[in-house]
């Protein structure tokens, strides 16, 4: 006779095994698929156990080893999209999952004149995240805005990334100068002559509007 066997998986959401596999008659043995469950989340390595039971049979049971294959990843998430040359900017690094062993990460930025940040952080043991502050140096150029990445890495976790536009606070200087310096008032016109200077040539032309 056919022999109908029950199958069970000690944990479905690793391993996962039909309900049931019959062994034909005349036969020994039988075939059947097990299914393992990719979680996409970083744990680690599980002993999952199949075991199998029929009337009037003694209960088998087998182990089997699944290895975890997904990596921890670093994430970065700044407090805002911009930040303001002189200003700072909060940002928190978090690792899935957290766990028993502090994690040093190095950070790094892709324009270090731009945007400055600390040569790494600590995420505590037991904590999956920790914050730093990102500071935009001062300068005097006039330029415009710019769009700088910056990143960080640790032992056995993958890389993360992100990326802040800095916005320049330097606007163009305007100078006006008059000679002479002094005149009568029945002088006229065309005797005082005045000049305008702009802090940097550019190649676009400056209107200003005068008023006196």
């Amino acid at each position: 006779n056919p022999l109908l066997v029950a199958l069970a998986s000690s944990d479905t959401n690793e391993l996962v095994v039909p309900p049931t596999v019959t062994i034909p008659a005349g036969q020994a043995s039988a075939t059947f698929a097990a299914t393992v469950q990719w979680d996409h989340v970083p744990d680690a390595d599980a002993v999952e156990i199949v075991t199998a039971r029929a009337a009037r049979f003694t209960n088998g049971a087998v182990e089997l080893n699944v290895q975890n294959v997904d990596v921890p990843q670093l994430v970065l998430a700044p407090a805002a999209g911009a930040i303001l040359e002189g200003d700072t900017l909060a940002v928190t690094v978090s690792r899935n999952p957290a766990t028993d062993q502090p994690l040093l990460v190095s950070l790094a930025s892709q324009s270090a004149s731009d945007l400055v940040t600390p040569v790494s952080v600590t995420i505590p043991a037991y904590s999956n995240s920790a914050s730093f502050t990102l500071a935009a140096p001062q300068d005097t150029f006039i330029e415009a805005s710019v769009v700088v990445a910056f990143s960080a890495s640790a032992a056995g976790h993958v890389s993360g990334a992100s990326a802040v536009t800095v916005l320049d606070d330097d606007f163009p200087i305007v100078l006006l100068t008059l000679s002479p310096g002094s005149v009568s008032e029945n002088v006229g016109s065309g005797v005082v002559a005045g000049t305008v200077y702009r802090a940097a040539a550019t190649s676009r032309e400056l209107t200003l509007q005068l008023s006196a």
